[in-house]
């Protein structure tokens, strides 16, 4: 997502800047000044401006730059256009060229304290190594990055924000999501001063992707739309479009296909410059989204646009293994076998594309690598020693010049970030909702096991050791030639029948209470409570209200089991002695509020919980298209779980309801 930010704000930024007049100026100044060190510096930032279409021609200019720094020892220019060369490196996606140019301008710069070079080139191999994952030293670097600009008595707000944000990214691509919104909200907080739109809709951006990290939807939703606001009010209208699409996203992970439809369906970009990968991306969601709902028609309609998408630019093969699975499905929904298989061998061909497209791009990345060492040690042999007096310029020119110096470092910094790997990203989101829904296997698995246990012992030590004494009671009595005896052990055989009945009755309430089977969810969760009540620890009031209306058997069973397992908790943990549990019916929904009086707890260790009982009520919950608020505290006099549960579901989630 941030990667469509950064490269709309750069494109913006560049059409405001670096126009033809930008560049026919720096053509004028070199052909024309007497001074060297402005001949370089104008060189140097004509260098950059034509890296974004003519790379060729720029490293021309930037290799003419080096020359004459150079021949004019002038160092501050070479430092500069040893940067700008490793953005030309980078720009022709040769990251290892461009690492041992930083490395020269960074040396360079150290040598003759040109902060404001160190600053910028930390930065720079902040996202070099960001690129290339290596997201340990790219944190080190932009850590780096924040000590000189905070050092800097001069630089501004604006650069302190990004910074600060850079750091709160590198957490978030490793996944330490409440670490980085920490940084986040720094940025955040920073930018708020400044009233600057688009930076606004950027970290509340940033913010929703954390937050959808943590699985944390609502939170997530509610920043995505927050960000839309911001970048509307900057006329960002494509930084707009790719927060519909997040927020489609997001919906789509929740299973509210009708929202997930309405905003990817914004997320479409048309007209000029679009951005065909994102399209792609957004297209193959929504046939997704549409086969969901069971409109076949309309998936089959954004299908057929991908495919269009994919005939007239086939350099995204590579990128299509979502669209091709999607469609594979769509078919198969269609009924058509031949048009499935079809799809589907697509689908393994372009997966396989991908990661040898991956593994080409490795190696040619390594043999540049060595070619740039090779010529590197050829160069260093041929180079002499650089004089250390630097040439004065006029106030005018200096002026200019450091308009440009701030230009192209505020530049420099978007223009780098717009090399991120998106796909990465995109296959390291689909990695970790596979990793989810694996975990809300494995709890189910687990959860079953763990009852299968339960029940066993349950038999073994209740059933078993009863068996036990009713056989050696009554095998004692066979010669029993005393009347009253036998009466006696007849007796006590009765009650140890009776105690088993017991134990029966416990166990099939444990596995299935006939209650909520035959009288519904309201006169079950009162049987729940005599039973508890009976030890005269505990006492759970029940109150009901409009809960006549009977649900779905298999979504009374799931709320059910979202009660039990909650009471159980409390009667685990908390110390409590008394619980409520109230539900109450509406004409769309059902609330049940569980409130006790234990010692509260800290909601953060529920999401640390090794146990898969808290998993088992969020899989239940969401499988309910249901939502929920917890409110509590270490040491609070109350907790609360207030669940709402919408009444009207869908038949799709019966098979997938375990009880």
């Amino acid at each position: 997502m941030k990667n469509h930010l950064i490269v709309l704000c750069f494109l913006m930024a560049s059409m405001i800047v670096f126009g033809n007049n930008l560049r026919d100026s720096l053509t004028h100044v070199v052909q024309t000044t007497d001074n060297d060190s402005v001949k370089i510096r104008a060189l140097n930032h004509l260098g950059f401006v034509l890296l974004g279409n003519d790379p060729d021609s720029a490293i021309s200019v930037i290799e003419e730059g080096i020359r004459n720094a150079k021949k004019n020892n002038f160092y501050f220019g070479l430092a500069e256009l040893y940067n700008t060369k490793a953005n030309y490196y980078l720009e022709t996606d040769r990251p290892d060229s461009a690492l041992a140019w930083y490395d020269r301008a960074m040396d360079l710069s150290k040598v003759h304290q040109f902060h404001s070079i160190s600053t910028m080139i930390t930065n720079n191999l902040g996202l070099y190594h960001w690129r290339r994952g290596n997201y340990p030293e790219a944190l080190e670097q932009f850590t780096e990055n924040y000590k000189h600009v905070k050092s800097n008595p001069n630089a501004s707000p604006k650069q302190l924000a990004q910074s600060v944000s850079n750091i709160g990214l590198i957490h978030q691509e490793m996944q330490l999501y409440e670490k980085a919104i920490e940084f986040h909200e720094e940025a955040l907080e920073i930018r708020l001063t400044l009233n600057n739109p688009f930076d606004l809709a950027i970290s509340l951006a940033n913010l929703g992707v954390c937050y959808k990290g943590l699985d944390d939807l609502p939170e997530a939703i509610r920043y995505y739309r927050e960000s839309i606001e911001q970048a509307t009010l900057a006329g960002a209208d494509r930084v707009v479009q790719k927060l519909y699409g997040n927020l489609g996203n997001a919906y789509l992970s929740q299973n509210q296909y009708d929202l997930a439809v309405e905003n990817l369906e914004k997320s479409i970009f048309t007209g000029d410059n679009i951005d065909y990968k994102s399209n792609l991306h957004n297209l193959s969601n929504l046939v997704s989204a549409y086969t969901k709902l069971n409109q076949l028609p309309k998936a089959l309609n954004f299908g057929r646009q991908g495919l269009e998408i994919l005939n007239n630019r086939p350099d995204l093969k590579s990128y299509s293994a979502d669209l091709h699975l999607n469609l594979a499905v769509l078919w198969n929904a269609l009924g058509n076998q031949d048009s499935f298989a079809h799809y589907n061998a697509l689908f393994i061909e372009a997966t396989k594309a991908h990661f040898s497209d991956e593994h080409a791009n490795r190696l040619a990345e390594w043999e540049a690598k060595f070619e740039v060492i090779e010529k590197d040690n050829r160069i260093l042999q041929q180079q002499n020693t650089l004089v250390e007096q630097q040439l004065k310029i006029s106030r005018t020119t200096l002026w200019m010049v450091i308009l440009l110096a701030f230009l192209a470092m505020s530049l420099t910094l978007i223009f780098v970030q717009m090399f991120r790997r998106k796909k990465e990203r995109e296959l390291l989101a689909k990695e970790r909702e596979i990793q989810l829904h694996r975990t809300r296997i494995h709890a189910g698995i687990s959860s079953q096991e763990k009852e299968r246990k339960r029940l066993a012992r349950d038999l073994h030590d209740g059933f078993g050791q009863l068996i036990s004494s009713l056989k050696l009671n009554l095998a004692n009595q066979e010669e029993e030639p005393n009347k009253d005896k036998r009466c006696a052990a007849l007796r006590h055989a009765q009650s140890i029948i009776d105690e088993m009945y017991a134990e029966i009755r416990n166990t099939a309430f444990n596995l299935m209470p006939a209650t909520l089977i035959e009288f519904g969810l309201k006169e079950a969760v009162r049987e729940l409570a005599q039973r508890v009540n009976r030890s005269g620890l505990v006492r759970i009031k029940v109150d009901a209200h409009d809960v006549e209306e009977r649900l779905p058997e298999w979504c009374e069973i799931s709320i059910f089991r979202i009660i039990q397992e909650w009471t159980n908790n409390i009667l685990k943990y908390s110390k409590a002695n008394e619980i409520s549990i109230q539900l109450t019916g509406h004409q769309d929904e059902l609330t049940v509020i569980i409130e006790d009086n234990g010692n509260g707890f800290d909601p953060k260790v529920l999401k640390k919980s090794s146990g898969h009982g808290w998993s088992n009520i969020r899989a239940r919950l969401n499988q309910l298209h249901g939502s929920y608020i917890l409110d509590t505290a270490p040491n609070a006099k109350q907790t609360s779980l207030v669940i709402t549960i919408p009444k009207k579901q869908s038949t799709d989630n019966k098979s997938t309801i375990k009880p």
